[in-house]
C-alpha cells in the first residue's frame, strides 16, 4: 500500500476496491476515489472544467 494512502486511511475511513484497484475515502469533506498512487480521480464536474479550460486554451492559441 502506498504510504500516503496508508496515512489517509489511518486518519479517515477508507475502503479499497480490489476489482477497480481504487481507494474510496473522504477528501475535503467529499467522498472521492483515489488511485494506488494517491491521485484523486476527477469528479465529472472537475473533468468538465478541465476540458473547458483546455478548449479555451486551444482557442486562444489558434487566434
Amino acid at each position: 500500500m502506498n504510504p500516503r494512502i496508508f496515512l489517509l486511511c489511518s486518519l479517515l475511513p477508507c475502503l479499497f476496491g480490489q476489482q477497480l484497484e481504487l481507494y474510496l475515502g473522504v477528501y475535503e469533506g467529499k467522498l472521492r476515489y483515489f488511485t494506488t498512487d494517491n491521485q484523486s480521480i476527477p469528479t465529472p464536474e472537475e473533468k468538465a472544467i478541465e476540458e473547458q479550460t483546455r478548449a479555451q486554451q486551444a482557442e486562444a492559441r489558434a487566434n
